[in-house]
């Protein structure tokens, strides 16, 4: 009954607005704001038929963010989850799903599917893009939630300029900042330095270890750009970060100590052709390593008990064309191929892959009504070609505009799911990617070490790619000349899911996993943003979140009576009710925001305050299903503040993030206690021409 009433609900709405724009851009002039992430065009914000949002250098220099993280965990719907790295839950779909790139090319180096959005310093960026919903007709694999796009190039009109910045803060935690850009007739140059770190902190002292270690890391950065003549230029842009982590822990009363390395390199280059001013050519070339590697040893001894490496290449190069056919068309494409590179200590030898790929895409505008039509084709080295459609309508009127887009998106099976050949040997058990199976159970069999075949392996099927159909409906609406309303309702449909599954059983009792695909997950909600100007100098705004995930199958079974539970006082099993399912574990059913700023030409202040509403951690009673209290980790509340004081080219800053200090180290380890910090940043610039 609920599906059919969102369905409803779904055709009903296309009357409200869509909330995908920063809250903080309440500007007279804000529907002249460019994007590039819905096309790979600049594009208008007012008129891209996809949910997208900015955040652009000012939010970020006044809110104190560093990392890209910083500034995602405050916007309406986006969830940080702590596995492996921070990562991003969009519309209910795990970080495996949403695709991370700086300038349009993407960033590698996932950990367990995971993105570590702590790699990604921000303080020197042009702007962020959120792009929602599936992107795959565009972008290919990984976009099946949606797209971060970090724009990095600047085009400046000033002969050169300097700017920085020094940063420190609680638990010894520092951030320093240089960037120079330089401008003539012909050729712009853009060169940048970070550094970070922080002594770490920890929830448990009285064990040895912290639950943050301290770290280190840097991140330098360089582009060109040179106008060969009217028609043709070319530019390169270069970053590289590296970051070094010591460890310790605690095991049976012993102590090891640890250290550990990342490092993560791109280079991109292009050649741009533009023959008339209908048309545009460009080549671009991308290439980029990812790289980590931990060591542990026993701290009285010094032996090693423990090394690990993981080393993956990725090569792109591209062919992208533009043409406008009239002034209400333009055609765009192109054409390119993915070359990517794996070794790693849990994989057997040096895997590879590699993926063509064409797309396509038209845009149409006319008066108040813009259209967007795409579709690409992927043909890979493992699995079947997958054909990703797109489409999408906006309409304008003066004081509110509609929008809706539906499209198609994919995420191929990756390496780990592939390839993985891993034992842990203190806990006992084994898994193994779907085309390792067929060896892996040879050589455990050889060795005696297999009790019982739950499947034999011939019967392990090769992975499909994950799939999803996903529609965005909305608009936004102005009720008032300072007031601001935008909705968006959202459903994705994701299909061949991708989960683990036992093949065997080892004769310690631990099983042998393997990969499965499963049939179909469904995320669907609504989002709302409200923007309020108070007066000259404040302004609020206001979002939440209504999400609901779940397995159809489990809610059938549920109903069929097919699914129990086991009180855990009286030990009496039942039945468990429909209303009891939650869902998808590690997924809020609420989440909201309430943001204050202060605008004053030489004072400005924040006050960020975000919610998350209960989520369930795990399975404690056995049924595999979220559907006991106890499985639930509690809400909480996060209040992040920020105080600016301009002096001419100088800015003295102050904030406190987590001011009420809140923790959960059972549940949220990841997240610092309450942190104070200060800041000097200043910005120098040549006005002479």
């Amino acid at each position: 009954m609920k599906e059919r009433l969102w369905v409803v609900g779904m055709l009903v709405a296309t009357h409200v607005t869509q909330a995908q724009q920063l809250d903080s851009l309440i500007k007279e002039y804000e529907l002249q704001e460019v994007v590039v992430s819905a096309s790979r065009l600049q594009r208008e914000l007012h008129t891209v038929s996809v949910p997208i949002q900015t955040i652009n250098a000012e939010d970020i220099l006044r809110a104190g963010y560093l990392r890209l993280q910083d500034a995602l965990q405050e916007q309406t719907g986006l969830q940080l989850v702590y596995d492996h790295g921070v990562g991003l839950q969009m519309q209910g779909l795990d970080a495996d799903y949403t695709l991370i790139m700086i300038d349009g090319e993407p960033l590698i180096g996932r950990t367990a599917g995971t993105f570590d959005l702590s790699r990604l310093n921000i303080t020197d960026i042009k702007r962020i893009e959120i792009m929602r919903g599936p992107s795959s007709a565009v972008y290919g694999s990984e976009a099946l939630a949606g797209v971060i796009n970090i724009i990095t190039e600047e085009e400046e009109a000033l002969p050169w300029r300097l700017s920085g910045m020094a940063r420190y803060g609680s638990r010894n935690t520092s951030n320093f900042q240089l960037k120079a850009t330089t401008t003539s007739t012909k050729l712009s140059t853009s060169w940048s330095a970070n550094y970070y770190g922080s002594a770490g902190y920890d929830f448990t002292p009285e064990t040895y270890g912290q639950t943050a270690p301290p770290f280190m890391n840097y991140t330098l950065r360089g582009g060109v750009a040179y106008d060969l003549s009217p028609a043709w230029r070319v530019h390169t842009r270069v970053r590289l970060y590296e970051d070094f982590v010591k460890d310790a822990y605690e095991s049976f009363g012993e102590r090891f100590d640890g250290k550990g390395y990342v490092a993560d390199k791109n280079v991109y280059t292009a050649v741009e052709w533009t023959p008339t001013g209908r048309a545009f050519w460009q080549f671009r070339n991308y290439f980029t390593t990812y790289h980590t590697s931990a060591s542990y040893w026993q701290k009285d001894s010094g032996e090693e008990t423990d090394h690990s490496f993981f080393r993956q290449l990725y090569w792109r190069p591209e062919l992208f064309a533009k043409y406008d056919l009239a002034q209400e068309h333009t055609l765009s494409g192109g054409v390119g191929t993915n070359r990517e590179q794996v070794s790693a200590t849990r994989y057997e030898g040096t895997r590879r892959l590699y993926n063509l790929y064409a797309y396509a895409q038209h845009e149409w505008s006319r008066g108040r009504w813009h259209m967007h039509t795409g579709a690409r084709f992927d043909h890979h080295s493992i699995y079947a070609g997958q054909l990703s459609p797109k489409w999408g309508i906006r309409y304008n009127q003066d004081r509110w505009s509609l929008r809706a887009s539906v499209g198609r998106g994919y995420k191929a099976p990756d390496f780990r799911q592939l390839y993985l050949n891993f034992t842990n040997n203190a806990a006992g058990y084994t898994v193994l990617g779907t085309e390792e199976v067929r060896q892996g159970m040879e050589r455990l069999l050889a060795q005696g070490l297999i009790a019982e075949i739950l499947l034999p392996p011939s019967q392990v099927a090769s992975l499909k790619p994950e799939r999803s159909w996903a529609l965005n409906v909305g608009g936004e609406w102005r009720p008032l000349q300072k007031m601001k309303v935008d909705v968006n309702l959202f459903r994705n449909m994701l299909q061949d899911m991708i989960d683990t599954q036992p093949v065997a059983r080892r004769n310690n009792g631990q099983f042998v996993y393997s990969y499965r695909n499963l049939q179909e997950v469904i995320t669907q909600g609504v989002e709302l943003n409200v923007t309020y100007k108070l007066s000259t100098y404040w302004r609020l705004s206001a979002g939440y979140q209504y999400l609901d995930a779940f397995e159809p199958s489990v809610k059938e079974r549920i109903r069929a009576g097919e699914i129990y539970k086991r009180d855990a006082q009286t030990l009496v099993s039942r039945r468990v009710k429909p209303e009891e399912y939650g869902g998808l574990f590690n997924r809020s059913r609420h989440s909201a925001n309430l943001k204050v700023f202060y605008t004053h030409p030489r004072w400005e202040a924040t006050m960020r305050l975000i919610y998350r509403g209960r989520y369930g951690w795990g399975d404690a009673n056995g049924n595999l299903i979220l559907d006991d209290k106890s499985e639930y980790v509690d809400a909480y509340v996060l209040c992040n503040m920020s105080f600016m004081y301009h002096l001419r080219r100088y800015t003295l800053q102050a904030g406190i993030d987590n001011a009420t200090d809140f923790r959960n180290e059972a549940f949220v380890p990841a997240l610092a206690p309450r942190t104070f910090w200060f800041a000097f940043q200043f910005d120098i610039t040549n006005h002479k021409k």
